[in-house]
């Protein structure tokens, strides 16, 4: 009996795009929070919150490492057809 073991990736969360969006959401209404003053011990933590957020989600996306290069090709055209050369006369002598 052969035991098979499925090779599906693992959930690694959101997109590192989509968690620098809600790190800054999060930090956002965390400093909004923080100015009222009925709310100031839950801005506190939103603000922290997403400030980890943000760490994490920049990190992320930075350890992707660059873009790959963009190779621009010229679109496929009849061959370029060479210009002749035109003869000089030769210098007239003084004989």
């Amino acid at each position: 009996m052969a035991l098979t073991v499925s090779a599906r990736n693992r959930f690694s969360g959101p997109s590192e795009s989509v968690l620098i969006r809600i790190a800054a959401i999060f930090a956002a209404l965390g400093v909004a929070l923080s100015i009222t003053d009925d709310y100031a011990s839950f801005g506190k933590w939103f603000a922290v919150i997403g400030v980890i957020l943000l760490i994490v989600g920049l990190h992320r996306f930075g350890r992707l490492g660059p873009d790959s290069a963009i190779h621009f090709e010229a679109a496929p055209s009849a061959p370029r057809k060479k210009k002749k050369k035109k003869k000089r006369a030769p210098p007239p002598s003084d004989e």
